[in-house]
């Protein structure tokens, strides 16, 4: 604490303008009880304790503290870090929970799920109009949020629906929202190279199929309803290098 000037008895904190009374303190004293910069501007113990965490330097000069003014708060600062790690795990951990919880009561909706089984029921029955139908009531009725997972689910079925309609422009405009929303949705890339081969954008196929075979070699590993779409996604990559 050089240049540390004691001469007037009477100075002001830097931090919380108190006062601090230096005529019963010698010079060793002084730099146990208050703290200085290395241009002497002083402040109590207590107030640098709060200040230090924020900034090393003295708020008034800027200069920063020396290491053993520093030194004196290390368990402190480390005490500090580690409320804040707490404190973002916990954070992390309730957040977490918030959105599972959303999710699964999300999920038990009985009137979304028997909007969903009517979908079904009316696609087994190739009735891909009312399926539309349907499916856009769904989507305006609910006003879905961006990560409702129920959302990316109806795009995924209206964008199907207009494939079996032969509508393809409109279907590849729903699958791109739909991977705006969650890129790995599976399926998703699997029918956008489907829709860009009927409509012979081979350039865009290979872009579609590269991504959609990453997705699918994954799926298929663990769940067998994906291995169909594995080797007819393998024949048409192959049928694209002939």
């Amino acid at each position: 604490m050089s240049n540390l000037d004691t001469s007037n008895n009477t100075v002001s904190c830097v931090i919380c303008h108190g006062p601090i009374d230096l005529s019963h303190f010698g010079r060793e004293q002084v730099t146990k009880n208050f703290v200085g910069c290395p241009n002497s501007h002083l402040c109590h113990y207590e107030c640098l304790k709060k200040w230090i965490p924020h900034s090393l330097n003295c708020p008034v000069c800027h200069e920063k503290y020396d290491t053993h003014v520093i030194n004196v708060f290390n368990e402190h600062l480390e005490q500090l870090e580690k409320d804040r790690k707490d404190a973002e795990m916990r954070a992390q951990e309730l957040q977490a929970k918030k959105e599972k919880r959303i999710q699964e009561s999300e999920n038990d909706d009985p009137e979304f799920l028997e909007r969903l089984e009517r979908v079904e029921k009316l696609m087994a029955q190739t009735k891909y109009m009312e399926v539309l139908n349907l499916l856009w009531d769904i989507h305006d009725s609910y006003k879905f949020k961006i990560k409702d997972p129920r959302h990316a689910k109806v795009l995924f079925d209206i964008s199907y629906a207009f494939f079996k309609l032969k509508k393809y422009a409109q279907s590849i405009q729903q699958l791109m929202k739909l991977v705006k929303i969650d890129f790995n949705y599976p399926l998703a890339f699997y029918y956008l190279g489907l829709n860009y081969e009927e409509m012979g954008l081979l350039d865009k196929v290979k872009w579609a199929y590269d991504r959609s075979l990453l997705q699918i070699e994954k799926l298929s590993e663990t769940q067998d309803y994906y291995k169909p779409f594995l080797e007819d996604l393998q024949q048409r990559i192959k049928n694209l290098a002939i």
